[in-house]
């Protein structure tokens, strides 16, 4: 299959700078069925679910300063642009926070009256445990598609194929943000 022929990688493509581009996902109704093709023309296959995927932890914004835990906000890109991970069959912890951390300078630099951002820990998920999150009549939560960028071959995007509002999708999200708990590692 080309790239003009697989309708994954045409629309992520589309719709990369989309921030409701996980809606949009929905909406098209192929989520599952679109989770094996490639998501883009620099990806090296479409994950598999024996990977494991690294999410960066960023301080402030992913932090609760009062108990150290992860806020909500560390998962809840998964309902609108994405959540971006990291495919370690395809980079390595290092690499990923290397990168992180120089994105986190660039942010600061750009913004320099708001919080200073830094890579504080990972939270180290595995694809499998991701994909079984079931809500409902027994409906997957979540689909991993490998969107990776030519600078980034690992990067992939975590993505809530279910209705983004309700109860059963904050169910969804509480137990995703329960996995990245359970694998957090500290960098500090």
């Amino acid at each position: 299959m080309t790239e003009s022929e697989n309708p994954c990688c045409v629309f992520f493509e589309q719709h990369a700078q989309h921030l409701k581009k996980v809606e949009l996902l929905q909406q098209s109704g192929h989520a599952y069925e679109w989770e094996g093709c490639s998501a883009s023309k620099h990806s090296p296959g479409p994950v598999q679910s024996i990977e494991h995927v690294l999410r960066l932890v960023i301080n402030p914004i992913h932090v609760d300063p009062e108990t150290g835990g992860l806020k909500p906000s560390a998962v809840t890109d998964v309902k609108d642009k994405g959540c971006s991970v990291e495919r370690l069959a395809h980079t390595t912890m290092e690499d990923s926070i290397a990168r992180g951390r120089q994105v986190a300078i660039s942010k600061n630099d750009a913004t320099p009256s708001g919080p200073a951002r830094s890579i504080c820990g990972v939270a180290n998920l595995s694809v499998d445990d991701i994909r079984k999150i079931k809500v409902g009549d027994n409906a997957r939560a979540f689909c991993i598609f490998d969107t990776a960028l030519e600078s980034n071959p690992a990067h992939a995007d975590v993505c809530q194929v279910i209705s983004p509002r309700g109860q059963e999708a904050r169910s969804a999200r509480s137990q995703l943000l329960a996995l990245a708990e359970k694998g957090l590692q500290s960098l500090q």
